[in-house]
């Protein structure tokens, strides 16, 4: 709930702030990705802190993402898939924010 609720008002925030330069529609649309890029960045630290935090804990256990008999993991490759997409949110967020 208090994700919820931050990434609520940081989006609404940021879309009365910016109203009068982008527009109604475009800063609810800019507040809404602001929203969304809070949780996603909140998800990204939670779901790396736990995979790296399960290494040690149960190296079994965090084997199990280990794609056949190669040295690639599912886990790491999805981490490393959602930073990227992180990654772009945020720039794409900064650069409606400057425009």
């Amino acid at each position: 709930i208090g994700l919820t609720l931050v990434s609520l008002l940081l989006g609404r925030v940021v879309a009365s702030r910016c109203s009068r330069r982008l527009g109604q529609r475009s800063a609810t649309i800019l507040g809404a990705c602001i929203s969304t890029g809070v949780a996603l960045f909140v998800n990204i630290i939670t779901l790396v802190t736990h995979t790296l935090a399960l290494n040690p804990v149960s190296h079994a256990l965090f084997m199990q993402g280990q794609i056949g008999e190669t040295h690639f993991s599912s886990l790491l490759i999805a981490m490393g898939l959602e930073l990227l997409t992180v990654i772009i949110c945020g720039l794409s967020i900064g650069l409606a924010l400057r425009a």
